[in-house]
Formats: structure tokens, C-alpha cells, sequence
């Protein structure tokens, strides 16, 4: 081995060790336990959030939907996700009565919640977005066709984030009969 290749060796053991050490030191940082996380997307044009505790999985639209006969419009259809059936609802529609116009954003947001095993369909996902508790609103003025599912809002640099509450979706009697 020359000396050129022993530096080299040297050099990324060094290298090596230093990335040991700074991993150490940050699994001991205190890190900040208020963050809140959420999925933000546009409704109709409106930044809101969806807890991250509360989808199960996101995934593109599925190309492949049966439509379910005497259902609502916004309810889009049922899809085989590996082997499951899982009815596809479009968010949007069901809240603004207007369809999500699907295009490479749009994602199924998949709920789970109260057995209940939902994917919505989202149009423009921004992607996730943390929040500090001391950026949490008291209250924030929304479009009255939301207001119900609202439970909370943050505010940041690019603006306010109602967060809307799955719980709320799921308990919601419209939201349950989704027959027309």
C-alpha cells in the first residue's frame, strides 16, 4: 500500500469516527417533545393539516376504482389496496361539494380510526408540517363547510392551518351514510 492510499484510509476512518461521535451526541440532545406534526393539503384552495397520528398511510390515487352503485357522489369507489377493500371517499367533494380534480399531488390519506378504515382522497399535498404548542391558535375564523370538522389551528410563517380532526370526519352522521 502506498502512502497516497494510507492517508486516504486514515482520512475516512477519521471521517468515520466523527460521524459516530456526532450521532451519539444528538441521540442525547433534549429534543423538543411539543412539536405536533401533520399532513397539510389544499381543500379547495384552503392549507389545512390532518393529524400524522391519525392516517395510517398515504399512497397516489389507485387507477383501478369500482364505483359503488346508489353511493354519494363524493364517494369515489372501492379499491383493492394488496388484497384489502378500501372504499375511496374524495374529501373535498364530500365537504365543498366540489371533486377533487386529481393530478400528480393528490394522494389517499388511509384513516383508521374507531374501526373504521377510510381512504380520502386529497387533492395538492403540500407535505408534513410541525408545529410548536406555542404557535397553537385559541380559535380561527374557517369557511363555515369545515368550521364542524375543525379541532384546532396553528399559525407559522406561511400562514394559519386549521387542523381538521379525523375523529370528528368519522363521527359525523353525513360522513357515515355514505348512500345518496
Amino acid at each position: 500500500m502506498d502512502s497516497n492510499q494510507l492517508s486516504a484510509l486514515e482520512v475516512l476512518r477519521e471521517i468515520e469516527q466523527r460521524c459516530k461521535s456526532r450521532a451519539l451526541n444528538s441521540q442525547h440532545e433534549n429534543v423538543d417533545q411539543s412539536l405536533w406534526a401533520g399532513m397539510a393539503f389544499r381543500l379547495s384552495g384552503r392549507k389545512v393539516v390532518a393529524p400524522m397520528n391519525e392516517i395510517s398511510e398515504i399512497f397516489n390515487l389507485p387507477t383501478s376504482l369500482t364505483r359503488v352503485p346508489g353511493a354519494s357522489p363524493w364517494v369515489k369507489g372501492i379499491a383493492n389496496i394488496r388484497g384489502s377493500l378500501l372504499p375511496i371517499m374524495d374529501l373535498q367533494a364530500f365537504l365543498l361539494g366540489k371533486p377533487v380534480v386529481a393530478n400528480r399531488r393528490s394522494r389517499v390519506l388511509v384513516i383508521n380510526h374507531d374501526d373504521t378504515v377510510t381512504g380520502l382522497l386529497v387533492g395538492d399535498v403540500i407535505g408534513m408540517k410541525h408545529f410548536s404548542a406555542k404557535h397553537r391558535l385559541s380559535s380561527v375564523r374557517v369557511d363555515s363547510a369545515i368550521e364542524r370538522l375543525i379541532s384546532a389551528a396553528y399559525k407559522d410563517v406561511s400562514g394559519t392551518w386549521p387542523v381538521i380532526s379525523i375523529e370528528k370526519l368519522v363521527s359525523d352522521e353525513q360522513f357515515r351514510k355514505a348512500a345518496a
